[in-house]
């Protein structure tokens, strides 16, 4: 990037005290964030501040605010993280139950209290059990006609009879 580039970059931001937030000055997106062109690109503001002071940043890294200020473009507000360790630091949902000891009703997040569902996600088994007993006791009628109709259709295969 040239030095007419970063010169115009820095105009656009308000850089104040060293510890203050130095918010972009220029568009912001939906998301909350200011806008920057680098390097023929169009990238976020804040990864343009954190590249002209800090150098070069791993594409698969995300470049955090460690102030929660979207707009701001203080370098010492920004860190370089994976994606998993921003989510992580984040107050959204998915942050939360990430780090989450017990399910939403007590019950501990042990390796033998805990069902890794192929998707990632975990489910208590002690609840699971619960559902299922509660499901069971309320639809007892419908599982019995059910499991009826089951064996006399099995019955029937066998006899050789057509159900």
């Amino acid at each position: 990037m040239d030095q007419r580039r970063i010169e115009r970059f820095w105009r656009r931001v308000q850089v104040g005290a060293p510890d203050d937030c130095w918010p972009i000055t220029g568009y912001i997106g939906k998301g909350g964030y200011g806008s920057a062109q680098m390097d023929g690109r169009r990238t976020t503001a804040h990864r343009a501040a954190y590249v002209l002071t800090n150098g070069p940043v791993d594409d698969t890294l995300e470049i955090d605010h460690l102030c929660k200020n979207r707009r701001c473009c203080n370098p010492r507000h920004l860190e370089a993280v994976t994606s998993r360790v921003n989510m992580l630091r984040s107050g959204a949902p998915s942050a939360r139950y990430a780090v989450a000891r017990a399910c939403v009703h007590g019950h501990p997040f042990t390796p033998d209290n805990t069902y890794i569902r192929p998707n990632g996600h975990r489910t208590c088994r002690q609840c699971n059990r619960e559902y299922v007993r509660l499901y069971k006791a309320q639809h007892a009628e419908d599982v019995r006609k059910k499991d009826s109709a089951h064996k006399r259709a099995l019955r029937a295969r066998r006899n050789g009879d057509q159900p």
